[in-house]
């Protein structure tokens, strides 16, 4: 509820302009980057040299800390490396930013709720309730089909020395279990391809700079954001780290939380 009253309070104009723009000229992070200067909210960017090499030669899955302010989004996809950089973006939320039109190096994932379950009656029921939607439902049996497939293009896109950015859990929350297809993705890459992390520190109140009547004036006063992205890690040395039994399945949840554990870490050092 405090998102969509965000959003409702100064985002609506907002996206309007990005829509335009977005489907002018087909440029994700140009045109949002344009967007967080007029607002005068640009954020700082950390990225080591090494990270800046590693986007410059591709082969590369930036995993994203995803938040729930507009800002916060504009942020993530305003600051991925490159102009030709394949982001994966759920369908219903790209549809909020330009009307059902797919743009260019867009790969489609259908979202799925993720959040960790409080106790072990709540996982059984969801376990149960899945099962039964695996079993029962066609349209549930077809986003399934459609991710495996999106992630699966993903592989080919890195293959083509493109760089993938990823949002892993599926929501905002710092809690949420991020998605086993992190880890099917990451265990079918090649062992010196690489991984970087990142995470986007933004304040609440900079939703205040795309309000209209207020925004062009207070933007300048607010608190600037911050993007940060991890050293490169290899993905041989993520699996040196993993406890493999042989079952594809379970190797790839045990990647995924290695490189959640991994993420975790990187992120307090930050604070």
């Amino acid at each position: 509820m405090k998102r969509i009253i965000e959003n409702i309070a100064g985002a609506v104009p907002s996206v309007r302009r990005v829509r335009e723009s977005l489907l002018e000229s087909g440029n994700i992070p140009g045109s949002l980057w344009s967007e967080l200067n007029r607002c005068s909210v640009l954020p700082q960017i950390s990225c080591p040299r090494e990270t800046e090499r590693a986007f410059e030669d591709g082969q590369v899955v930036l995993i994203c800390h995803h938040t729930g302010h507009y800002p916060g989004a504009l942020y993530l996809l305003a600051s991925v490396p490159r102009k030709d950089t394949v982001i994966l973006v759920d369908r219903t939320a790209w549809n909020f930013w330009t009307g059902n039109v797919k743009l260019e190096n867009l790969i489609y994932i259908h979202g799925v709720s993720h959040q960790k379950a409080p106790d072990l009656k709540s996982k059984a029921i969801r376990l149960f309730t899945r099962k039964y939607l695996e079993n029962s439902s066609p349209n549930f049996r077809k986003r399934v089909e459609l991710n495996a497939q999106a992630y699966e293009e993903a592989l080919e896109k890195l293959k083509e020395g493109k760089v993938v950015a990823i949002t892993p859990d599926g929501g905002y929350h710092p809690q949420d279990r991020w998605n086993r297809r992190i880890g099917e993705l990451v265990n079918n890459m090649d062992n010196d391809w690489m991984i970087v992390f990142s995470h986007i520190n933004d304040s609440p109140l900079t939703i205040l700079a795309f309000t209209p009547g207020i925004g062009e004036s207070i933007g300048p006063l607010l608190p600037k954001g911050k993007v940060h992205f991890s050293e490169p890690l290899k993905v041989k040395n993520i699996k040196s780290y993993c406890q493999f039994n042989g079952h594809p399945e379970a190797n790839n949840r045990e990647t995924t939380h290695v490189l959640q554990n991994m993420h975790r870490f990187w992120v307090n050092t930050l604070r």
